[in-house]
């Protein structure tokens, strides 16, 4: 069915606390229909009758002024402050809000939209403050063209295409409110932001935004390499007698050194690690750090980007190199791994992947009947487990498998493990 701004294909989300702890959410939404940036900047161009109509559809989902306001509302002296509220007045934000339940539906939709112009001024209306201009230099102006909110009191009287960008620019009558929906307000009665991206500059400003979002640092760089310091410092206390003694006299080896330090180096950068009592609370609850309608798959391009530069390289080299991908007549599986095998210093650089306690006894069983089998790619020089570089090119020759891409197969493809004891009973063929 369709939904507040048509029908949704997918969307994403992820939770992120502010410095003062508060949860807030950044929301991408996929509308069901919507054209590319292109496709729709062309017929836009070639159908005013369509361009009517969209400006009209984002008039209607976002609100850039109150709803009171019908012509522009232009600041004659500076930055314009929101209104003083009259003494008894109660915050929309926390008193209760009408309830349609309550009344008719003319006197609740009055009721709603004094509440959403109440709201829109408590909650969307920029006030410049010391985040607006945190990413300037050290001497530039701190002005309303430098807020990087971009609430720089410019009114536009009706909705067109900017000629330079080709973006839609939206109706703003009020120089001070920020883009808002109306019944998303209503309901979360707290500040909010919406932005339609209907061109290919908005998408890759988008973008940015949300990688540079996702990949930035929780722990600021300095505290974390005084982290580090700290925990070596530490490390190194701890085996004062070691260096001072010579290595091994007091039963320590470099692996026990090196994995003490290993602990006290993630112990400390975690100490810095600052959670808000909101996130803690959250947590609890069972609230999570993203919501979506898909799931994701990680294809391990780097992995594959290795394999076909061996492939390449083993062209012209004779005999192949020994880290090459075994022919299927050359693989056994499910065979149990001798020690000297796991002992050889030439059994190949994937062979530190496989645990010998899961492969199985000396006489081939399963210690864990109810557990799932491991499946192991068994040759000469090295021992490895199945792997896209495995799956991919030795998948099935059904039509189904064999036409899909590398992408279309990690996307679509799930692998399933069958454990000794079915195989036993042949339950599964």
């Amino acid at each position: 069915s369709n939904g507040l701004f048509g029908r949704c294909s997918a969307y994403y989300a992820m939770v992120e606390a502010q410095g003062r702890g508060t949860l807030h959410c950044h929301m991408l939404v996929w509308i069901e229909g919507n054209p590319s940036p292109q496709a729709l900047r062309d017929r836009m161009k070639d159908n005013p009758l369509f361009q009517g109509k969209m400006f009209a559809w984002l008039e209607s989902i976002i609100s850039c002024e109150l709803p009171s306001t019908t012509e522009l509302v232009i600041e004659t002296d500076g930055e314009m402050k929101p209104p003083k509220m009259p003494d008894g007045w109660e915050d929309p934000r926390v008193h209760k809000k009408p309830d349609v339940a309550d009344m008719g539906e003319d006197e609740f939709a009055q009721a709603m939209l004094a509440t959403v112009e109440e709201l829109a001024i408590k909650s969307n209306w920029h006030v410049h403050r010391e985040t607006c201009w945190k990413y300037l230099k050290p001497g530039e102006p701190r002005t309303d063209k430098t807020c990087r909110m971009r609430i720089n009191g410019d009114v536009n009287p009706l909705t067109h295409i900017d000629p330079e960008s080709e973006s839609i620019i939206l109706r703003r009558l009020h120089p001070r409110i920020n883009n808002y929906n109306q019944l998303v307000l209503f309901l979360l009665r707290c500040n909010m932001d919406i932005k339609y991206i209907g061109s290919g500059e908005g998408a890759k400003a988008l973008i940015h935004y949300v990688t540079d979002y996702v990949t930035k640092s929780a722990l600021a760089t300095h505290i974390g390499l005084s982290a580090v310091e700290y925990a070596i410092k530490r490390n190194s206390e701890k085996f004062v007698a070691v260096e001072k003694q010579g290595l091994g006299k007091e039963g320590n080896t470099v692996d026990q050194i090196n994995r003490s330090l290993f602990t006290k180096t993630v112990m400390a950068l975690m100490s810095k690690q600052e959670v808000s009592h909101q996130q803690v609370m959250s947590y609890l609850v069972g609230g999570g750090d993203y919501y979506t309608s898909h799931t994701f798959k990680p294809l391990k391009w780097g992995e594959v980007d290795r394999y076909i530069a061996a492939q390449e390289a083993a062209a012209a080299t004779d005999p192949p190199p020994l880290n090459m991908l075994p022919e299927p007549s050359d693989m056994q599986v499910d065979r149990p791994l001798p020690d000297e095998t796991l002992e050889s210093t030439d059994r190949g650089p994937h062979a530190d992947a496989v645990d010998p306690e899961v492969v199985g006894d000396e006489d081939g069983t399963d210690r864990n009947d109810s557990e799932p089998e491991v499946s192991l790619v068994i040759s000469e020089n090295w021992v490895g487990v199945p792997s896209i570089v495995f799956d991919y090119p030795h998948r099935s020759n059904d039509a189904a498998f064999k036409d899909l891409n590398l992408w279309e197969h990690e996307e679509w493809v799930t692998k399933t493990t069958v454990s000794a004891e079915d195989k036993r009973t042949d339950k599964i063929s």
